[in-house]
């Protein structure tokens, strides 16, 4: 028996806190299940047990658990241990990570209820209105909560009537733990047993002859059961064109019966159908080489390029999988955007066996996901980085899909996680296999690929032998002073354009830029309009006639006046998405044109809706930021055009080259998949620059040749590791001091160069100014686990020194 759990809650502080074990209670807590527990001095959370054991803390009195939640563990040992990897490799808390990856229903806190005092009786004539509303909605309900009050009367009177209701006793008020998950209850249509046989349904159509409405309800019926369980009634009435009252008629005949049934909200309805496909003998040899080296349980990179087809390697893989009965498949995307194409393909071969997991989804579609992977009811999941902390059973293969991405890396919050990474890390530890799939592998990757830590395939050829896109460079120099049709397309891209629209094909333009216009300036005195919070211009959006601010979300009215000389010689600089919209509109104005960027996909509908309108070639051209770079695959695009090449090249970052060629190429390849040769139009001012001609001549091998030479010369990724160490305080004074004292401590550790203190691009964010630090450290595993506890150590006695604990520090490894 244990006396003592360690219990993981979700809050940024510490790992585990220590909590005892009742009698009543010591064969029912488990590893991995949630107990609740009370925390400070009125806080109750919903934490996870980690380890059960016998050594009582001398430093503070143990409370006990409170509570039980649930009668089984929610997670494995083995998710256990990943989070604790996580936390060690990430530096962060295990708080953090239970916070970042579990179903919002899943890590409950308390919060303040109030419930009827039913040992005393208060007279209604003592009460004033407030308190009055108040004890009716009690009335009403068992208890309610303090925010369902603050509906009922004014916020402000909440606390003081609340009080005079416990001074009168009427009331009581307590910590309680909900979980506020509800499933969804849909009314089914069942037809009667009796009925569901040849002879009855034919006996029974001669009998509705006379009743056309309801044979039509009937026949509908049958067109929707289709081999399914469940008919839901809503459906069922849409598609007769038929009312409940003539539903219910055929109820009182007993032909079908009305039940309440709860059901999956996570329901998939494929936009496309794919037909059944062989694999070529390029990707076939890829496949062979995959499953003959799969017993080795080492990562495998799958290299093809763009058209390849490597999503049809996929799926095979995957069916070599699901042919092991139990066995489950994970397949990772770095954005939300790519599910609905790839979950087409994979519905097309799997049905109902995949599940789908993401940010977009509600609570409580990720929860039912969750209990749908636990249970094993769900094969096969899709989804984006936070899909690789579900309770998989039995996991067999992880598909890394776009592993380059640099979407798999969490940047908001912490834990700064890389799902890539960490996937490999969790495949080792559930011995299943991973494949890491790109046309343009990550450097690390494809290193790792190049020293035999990862076995290599590749595919070098586009499916059905179409050939690579013909990539042309435009110089925007030599048309500067030329008379043009657009300041935004160059004559060369306006004439494909019209050409791709004359054969009746598509077009993609790449604009990485959202917005109408990145800066508006004051041509008289040069004043640029900038955000109050954040050292960044304003972008000005056309769609909502606003400036916008893509650091703090802040929405500024359009000056109509320079606020500094008063002159109303405001010019916009630059260009977006948005406005190359408009541009395209005006100069092609039957085109149907759409656009593709965060502001018009911030749904999952929307992008959806988007994506289904290229697929149907209902769009004509389809302009977007990167999100259009991602994987995405429309047979009927035959002309990219990249407008500004230039700006991929400006970020001061050691990956700049890199994520460049990357996104180059990947635009490129969405050109001429499936027939025709396509054409991709490379607008640019300086052609000269030599990732051009890489691009151009589709070479990733010298592309990496060259990349890998200039990291090891500088001391860049794979032959570092490196750690940033961002500082923030609201005194720009405060934040550079904090920060030099930190660089100076951390120079005294070895194997570490320490670079910086540096400002950032953008300084201030939110009224928080920022100072980094960029630390690149040994790769030797003992040595770099020295060097995190130093970092720590050194971030401790800092923030426990006086005035320094406004200081924010924050921790990412492996920055993208």
């Amino acid at each position: 028996m244990h006396q003592f759990a360690n219990i993981i809650l979700p809050i940024p502080i510490g790992n585990t806190f220590t909590y005892g074990i009742t009698d009543a209670m010591q064969s029912l807590v488990k590893v991995g299940m949630r107990v609740e527990v009370s925390f400070g001095k009125n806080k109750t959370y919903a934490g996870i047990v980690l380890e059960l054991h016998n050594n009582k803390p001398e430093a503070y009195i143990v409370k006990p658990i409170i509570n039980i939640i649930d009668a089984q563990p929610i997670l494995q040992t083995l998710h256990l241990q990943f989070w604790q990897w996580l936390a060690n490799y990430y530096m962060c808390s295990l708080g953090q990570i239970m916070a970042t990856v579990l179903p919002a229903y899943l890590k409950l806190s308390s919060e303040v209820a109030l419930a009827k005092n039913n040992l005393i009786s208060i007279d209604s004539l003592q009460l004033n209105d407030n308190e009055f509303l108040i004890m009716e909605a009690l009335e009403l309900q068992s208890e309610i909560s303090l925010q369902e009050a603050e509906k009922i009367i004014d916020k402000k009177k909440v606390r003081a009537t609340i009080n005079s209701l416990i001074e009168k006793q009427a009331i009581l008020i307590f910590e309680n733990v909900k979980q506020a998950y509800k499933p969804k209850l849909e009314k089914v249509v069942i037809l009667n047993n009796d009925l569901d046989n040849e002879t009855a349904l034919k006996n029974l159509f001669t009998e509705l002859e006379k009743a056309p409405k309801q044979l039509h309800l009937l026949l509908s019926y049958l067109h929707l059961h289709n081999g399914n369980t469940l008919v839901k009634q809503t459906e069922l009435l849409v598609q007769a064109d038929a009312n409940a009252s003539q539903l219910k008629a055929m109820v009182s005949k007993n032909i079908f019966t009305i039940n309440t049934q709860q059901v999956d909200r996570n329901i998939f309805t494929p936009s496309k159908q794919y037909e059944p496909f062989t694999l070529n003998e390029v990707q076939q040899n890829a496949y062979g080489y995959i499953l003959k080296n799969l017993s080795e349980k080492k990562p495998i990179v799958l290299h093809g390029i763009t058209g390849s087809g490597k999503t049809n390697v996929h799926i095979k893989l995957i069916q070599n999988i699901v042919a092991q009965n139990q066995q489950q498949v994970l397949y990772l995307l770095p954005e939300i955007a790519l599910t609905a194409q790839i979950i087409n393909k994979l519905y097309s071969e799997f049905g109902d066996a995949i599940g789908i997991y993401h940010s977009k989804f509600s609570n409580n579609q990720r929860l039912e996901t969750w209990h749908n992977v636990q249970s094993g009811k769900i094969k096969i999941i899709i989804g984006a980085r936070s899909a690789l902390f579900l309770p998989f059973q039995n996991l067999s293969l992880i598909i890394v899909d776009e592993e380059h991405d640099t979407s798999y890396k969490q940047t908001d919050t912490a834990p700064f996680y890389n799902a890539r990474d960490a996937a490999i890390v969790f495949a080792k530890m559930q011995n299943c296999n991973i494949i890491l799939s790109s046309a343009t592998p990550s450097v690390e990757t494809y290193n790792n690929a190049v020293q035999k830590k990862y076995f290599y395939a590749s595919i070098s050829k586009r499916f059905a032998d179409v050939p690579l896109p013909e990539i042309e460079i435009v110089d925007n120099k030599n048309v500067l002073n030329q008379p043009r049709t657009s300041n935004l397309l160059s004559d060369a891209l306006i004439q494909a354009i019209q050409q791709t629209l004359q054969a009746h094909k598509q077009v993609i333009l790449f604009q990485n830029r959202r917005g109408f216009a990145p800066y508006l300036y004051c041509g008289s005195c040069g004043w640029n309009a900038t955000c109050n919070n954040c050292d960044v211009s304003l972008s000005y959006h056309k769609q909502t006639d606003k400036l916008h601010c893509h650091y703090c979300g802040t929405k500024w009215p359009l000056y109509k006046a320079c606020p500094k000389c008063h002159t109303n010689k405001l010019y916009f600089k630059s260009y977006g998405t948005e406005r190359v919209e408009d541009e395209v509109k005006k100069i092609f104005p039957t085109a149907n044109v759409n656009r593709l960027d965060l502001d018009t996909a911030r749904t999952k509908n929307k992008y959806q809706h988007i994506i289904k309108e290229v697929e149907h070639n209902i769009t004509d051209i389809l302009i977007g930021t990167q999100m259009v770079v991602k994987g995405l695959d429309f047979d009927n695009v035959e002309l990219v055009g990249v407008l500004h090449a230039d700006a991929l090249f400006t970020q001061p970052h050691f990956r700049v080259y890199e994520k460049a060629f990357q996104l180059l190429s990947q635009v490129s390849g969405r050109s001429g998949r499936k027939s025709n040769k396509g054409k991709v139009l490379i607008q640019a001012f300086d052609i000269t620059n030599p990732l051009l001609a890489l691009v151009k001549n589709n070479n990733y091998k010298l592309f990496f040749a060259r990349e890998i030479k200039f990291r090891q010369e500088f001391y860049y990724p794979p032959f570092v590791r490196l750690i940033k160490i961002t500082v923030k305080h609201k005194t720009q004074i405060k934040a550079e001091a904090s920060a030099n004292i930190l660089a100076t401590n951390f120079r005294s550790i070895a194997n570490t160069l320490c670079i910086g203190p540096g400002t950032p691009q953008v300084s201030r964010i939110m009224n928080m100014y920022a100072q980094e630090i960029l630390l690149k450290c040994s790769l030797d595993a003992k040595q770099l686990a020295l060097i995190k506890s130093q970092i720590i150590s050194i971030i401790n006695a800092f923030t426990a020194g006086a005035g320094n604990s406004t200081v924010q520090i924050i921790i990412d490894v492996d920055p993208a």
